[in-house]
């Protein structure tokens, strides 16, 4: 799978944010920016399948946040056009 490294990049960089965020270190702002940027990833269904095989490599607490954004399953409403992207 070729988007095997980005993809991880992306998680790994967020994950920690992740953490961060539930200790109260990251504004409110900047939280929502990566959760919709990792909701927007985690709906290509190649990300679902990198996931899927790769889950185990990241602490259960985020793979917890990520299986919940997963199942979600909702996009993000782009604020200008009013629809999801």
């Amino acid at each position: 799978m070729t988007t095997s490294s980005p993809v991880f990049e992306i998680f790994r960089a967020v994950e920690p944010l992740h953490y961060y965020s539930l200790e109260g270190m990251v504004e409110p702002r900047t939280r929502r920016g990566f959760e919709r940027q990792v909701t927007e990833v985690v709906s290509l269904p190649g990300v679902q399948e990198w996931w899927g095989l790769r889950r185990d490599w990241f602490s259960d607490e985020f793979r917890e946040f990520m299986d919940a954004t997963i199942a979600a399953g909702s996009r993000v409403t782009d604020p200008v056009r009013g629809s999801s992207s």
